[in-house]
């Protein structure tokens, strides 16, 4: 299986420029729920919460370069982090991705 990476995250991007003088929070949720779904059809699962460790591993690898790479999409990055933080939690995992940085 190919390494997870967003090759469709310039359509979000777009989508989400368009829409930049909604909420934010509201645009957070549609960004955290389209990087959800592009995480679960690249992995085969229903949910992020049967992932495993290895493969959130690649989540991370490609928020870590999202954040540094691309720091214009701003949500994007926030998405990513919010299913990296919410697989943490479900699976009681402090990985502290972060000291890796």
């Amino acid at each position: 299986m190919d390494k997870f990476n967003l090759k469709q995250s310039h359509k979000l991007s777009e989508w989400l420029k368009e829409h930049s003088s909604s909420d934010s929070e509201w645009l957070e949720e549609q960004a955290t729920e389209w990087i959800e779904g592009a995480v679960n059809d690249h992995f085969n699962v229903i949910n992020t919460d049967a992932l495993t460790e290895n493969q959130m591993k690649e989540v991370f690898d490609e928020w870590s370069i999202n954040l540094w790479v691309d720091q214009e999409d701003t949500y994007i990055s926030m998405a990513l982090r919010n299913v990296i933080a919410h697989w943490e939690m479900e699976h009681d995992k402090e990985q502290d991705y972060f000291e890796t940085l």
